[in-house]
């Protein structure tokens, strides 16, 4: 299960943000970010996954997150 956090991530992510834009838009730090965004690949399969990014993306648009 994500959390709230994560999902908001997630919602920065496929807009299109970078770890630094999502960073400051949530008041946190980039590397908390790059955290969340690992956590993230790690609870829905992804890690190790070719471009677990694009995946990523197209999980929120299939409404699968």
């Amino acid at each position: 299960v994500l959390s709230r956090r994560e999902h908001e991530v997630i919602d920065w992510f496929v807009k299109g943000l970078g770890l630094d834009e999502i960073a400051n838009n949530m008041f946190i730090s980039p590397a908390t970010v790059h955290n969340h965004i690992n956590n993230i690949y790690s609870k829905l399969g992804l890690v190790g996954q070719k471009h677990p990014d694009r995946l990523l993306i197209a999980m929120k648009f299939e409404k699968k997150l």
